[in-house]
């Protein structure tokens, strides 16, 4: 299984440097979590699709694409395309393993369907059938796309002037979709999740052939509305990367002439060496050369994932000397640490 990566996996971007400051800027990704994100118990899942009912067919483009125009282009109806709410799956299934924090198992044979109306929430799985697909995937949970809903509707209007004729055409697509993540250990639903919106789509012109060849075909809408519905999930269930910048702080004159040494480190992201190169100029009985070190040990702890570790040498280094810059970092590790506590809890 992939190891947890959530919030303490950091990625060093870029690094500046600047001999006109003591303190150097580094560029970071850090995670960020939404209230609905996974417990850390669930580090790997079995995606399934009980949302493709009978009522589901697959939409041939060159046909759809006709029927619309057959119909003058201003047509409202519900679309039940089996690929589109399959690329859902597949797509939701990709970004969560991309995020670093999951394991994702989509089997060839993933469909659970119901009876019931394509807009009705089936009734949940029984817990043996959810143990059962855990254990045949070697995996901590379930989440079942329990529903996809899409309506397409277009409108095609010709404007009329003093001194020219024009056409619009739109197309928007809305969707409700909803999934369901299973948890056989407690025997619990730990989370329902749904997104719902809707994706427009413009063009206008003089020349119908211009204004369509610019415009998705109805069913590529449909693909985009998939993908567009497992972006809106992911946001929700994954943790999210945001880029943030950190300080460390040049510590002599020597350092000063050499940081690029640092800079090749940090960047190679071998925080190892650097946290052992600190703790030794740490036990200096230089007051100013001691805040600093302890200062950069903070950032190196940081970076090698231990937040308690860091919070500790950012308060050493408020009490050795307070600088405004320290108290800020150690202001935005005590908040990060409150966000992993909740993440750990949940």
């Amino acid at each position: 299984m992939r190891t947890l990566k959530v919030i303490i996996y950091i990625t060093i971007l870029t690094i500046t440097y600047s001999c006109a400051s003591s303190y150097k800027s580094i560029i970071i990704e850090t995670s960020h979590l939404s209230d609905q994100v996974l417990p850390s118990n669930i580090t790997s899942l079995t995606l399934i699709d009980r949302a493709t009912t009978d009522e589901f067919s697959r939409y041939e483009e060159e046909q759809t694409q006709q029927y619309f125009f057959d119909s003058k282009f201003n047509v409202s109806t519900i679309a039940l395309d089996s690929l589109a709410s399959d690329t859902t799956l597949k797509v939701l299934g990709q970004l969560m393993y991309e995020s670093g924090t999951y394991d994702v198992v989509i089997p060839a044979d993933r469909y659970f369907p119901h009876a019931k109306k394509f807009y009705e929430m089936p009734d949940e799985l029984t817990w043996d059938t959810i143990e059962s697909i855990c254990a045949d995937y070697n995996t901590d949970a379930v989440l079942a796309l329990e529903r996809f809903y899409n309506k397409i509707s277009t409108d095609y209007n010709i404007h009329q002037s003093a001194d020219m004729a024009y056409a619009t055409a739109d197309i928007s697509s809305a969707y409700n979709v909803v999934v369901k993540v299973y948890d056989p250990k407690n025997r619990t639903v730990i989370r329902q999740v749904m997104t719902n919106d809707t994706i427009n789509w413009r063009q206008n012109g003089i020349s119908t052939k211009d204004i369509f060849s610019n415009l998705p075909s109805i069913t590529e809408c449909m693909i985009q509305t998939g993908i567009q519905s497992a972006l809106d999930l992911d946001a929700k269930i994954s943790p999210q990367w945001q880029r943030e910048r950190r300080f460390f702080t040049v510590i002599d004159k020597d350092e000063e002439a050499n940081g690029t040494k640092i800079i090749t480190l940090a960047n190679n992201q071998q925080w190892n060496e650097l946290y052992s190169y600190w703790e030794n100029l740490e036990k200096s009985d230089n007051k100013t050369t001691k805040w600093k070190a302890q200062f950069n040990l903070a950032l190196a702890a940081e970076m090698l994932g231990d937040i308690d570790l860091a919070i500790s040498w950012a308060e050493k280094s408020l009490n050795t000397k307070y600088m405004q810059q320290t108290k800020n970092y150690f202001d935005r590790l005590i908040s990060r640490k409150k966000v992993i506590d909740k993440f750990k809890d949940s």
